[in-house]
């Protein structure tokens, strides 16, 4: 009924049929206009604003809107009960549970509410709930984003009041919220200062954080060793982080560590092989540290050479090249809220160096058969492309399909999806598939990760002394990897 209400306006003298006679103007504003019957009214109540020698037609165009009107009375309550709750009666019930201090129920009811038609009153009311349970970094992004918004006819005093009242809160809320401020003790060359897993972009900006709440702050740079070390601050506070890092020393001499075979041992010789590797990343594990994804097969092509360290120990090493290929999948940060998720793709490629440790445990006597042992340590370098992009739900039951998210065009793009596709974020920019950069450009497209085994359990069958077959599995810190491959002895 507000798309209904009458509006006051002025017409030019010409056209007033009286002086000083105020007109009333019940043609329909916002998205109602869009009904054909509203709009069949509106054709013709503005026939029946013409010149006065056009009394008749007036007249009768006049008789045909009220009967659109009636139509329109008909039909209207069965439209509204066929497309659920009214967004805006949703509203009104949020704020005045807001009001009355029941912010744990309104949460819920302004959140939708702002998903369905956003208003500045109720996005207004919501911040200062998440101010109460204290979110305050989400309720800043809030009262900030609402305190720039241009008016609109369809604004209440309500919305024009929350407008108004936004910068002050903004800045109430920013006040509250405590900041990092870097410290270094000299000139480190090509230092990055990462808060809790996350790149720090200008080091001479205070840095916000969480308050009481532990963070950890990681400095490294070149040529010197990392500096990790955990701070806890309160609302408010400025704390300042010193930086001192220390100078790496010269490696230091180590022995050859290449075995020998001992006389104990005949018959032992190096090896040089090829092999196929394959990496299962299950969804579970990526759970550990962030929200939604998928199961993710990773094929690599591995190079071996492969030498005895003692009796029944060999140490080999691995050069290989995997593929990280992952179609659109829904992720978000571990417990962030459902604003948060987006949708993920990747299409990256490693170089992988590993080093394992294997013991044999020969099964038979002519030790062609051996049961093998071990574990392994290694480093990969990544590169390819990343790409995030904002989504929304397409459907109600969208948590329970992540297949029916769909790609965010822009911020607010489809309409009524501010809270899905926003500037308000760290990922203001995720639309049209943004490549994330990498690590060392401030962004969180992996470029080196660590490469762990433990354990590694396989066989081994030697046909011949110069010819042997491996295969293998073992646990990875990303998943379950299997390998089958050949050695050839040199």
């Amino acid at each position: 009924m507000d798309a209904l209400a009458p509006t006051h306006r002025r017409r030019p003298a010409s056209a007033r049929p009286g002086r000083g006679r105020r007109i009333w103007d019940f043609r329909p504003r916002g998205p109602a206009a869009y009904h054909p019957l509203i709009a069949l009214w509106t054709f013709l109540d503005g026939a029946c604003s013409a010149r006065p020698e056009h009394l008749g037609r007036r007249r009768r165009a006049r008789a045909a809107s009220i009967v659109a009107v009636a139509l329109i009375g008909h039909l209207a309550p069965r439209a509204a009960l066929a497309a659920g709750p009214d967004p805006a009666a949703q509203a009104r019930k949020g704020v005045a549970l807001a009001g009355r201090g029941d912010c744990p129920t309104a949460v819920p009811i302004l959140e939708e509410s702002e998903l369905a038609r956003h208003t500045p009153g109720a996005a207004f009311a919501l911040a200062g709930c998440y101010v109460s349970m204290g979110e305050l970094m989400r309720a800043a992004e809030l009262f900030h984003t609402v305190a720039l918004e241009q008016p609109l006819r369809t604004w209440t005093k309500a919305d024009r009041d929350a407008v108004a009242k936004a910068p002050g809160r903004a800045a109430e809320v920013d006040a509250r919220i405590p900041s990092l401020r870097f410290d270094a003790q000299e000139e480190y060359p090509d230092l990055e200062i990462e808060v809790d897993g996350h790149a720090v972009e200008n080091l001479a900006k205070p840095h916000k954080v969480a308050p009481d709440l532990g963070h950890t702050v990681r400095a490294q740079a070149r040529d010197h060793k990392e500096q990790t070390q955990k701070v806890v601050v309160g609302e408010g506070e400025r704390k300042v982080v010193k930086i001192k890092l220390e100078r790496e020393g010269p490696p230091g001499a180590e022995g050859d560590g290449e075995g020998k075979p001992s006389a104990a041992t005949p018959g032992q010789r190096k090896w040089l092989g090829v092999g196929f590797r394959g990496y299962v990343i299950p969804k579970f594990m990526m759970n550990f540290a962030a929200d939604g994804g998928t199961n993710v097969f990773v094929p690599s092509l591995v190079a071996r050479f492969q030498a005895p360290v003692g009796r029944d120990v060999d140490l080999a090493v691995n050069l290989g090249c995997a593929h990280y290929g992952m179609g659109p999948t829904l992720i978000k940060g571990k417990g962030a809220p459902d604003t948060e998720y987006e949708l993920v793709e990747a299409n990256l490629h490693t170089l992988l160096a590993t080093v394992d440790l294997l013991w044999s445990f020969p099964i038979d006597d002519a030790r062609k058969w051996a049961f093998k042992l071990g574990g392994g340590l290694g480093i990969g370098v990544a590169f390819g492309n990343l790409t995030r992009n904002q989504a929304y739900p397409a459907t109600k039951d969208a948590l329970a399909d992540p297949y029916s998210w769909q790609k965010c065009a822009g911020p607010s793009n489809p309409t009524n999806m501010f809270r899905y596709c926003n500037q308000l974020d760290k990922d203001a920019s995720h639309y049209n598939d943004y490549s994330e950069p990498s690590w060392f450009n401030g962004g969180k497209k992996p470029a080196l990760y660590p490469w762990a085994a433990l354990p590694e359990l396989g066989f081994s069958f030697r046909p011949t002394p110069g010819f042997a077959m491996d295969l293998e599995a073992g646990l990875t810190l990303t998943g379950i990897m299997a390998s089958f491959g050949v050695r050839f002895g040199l």
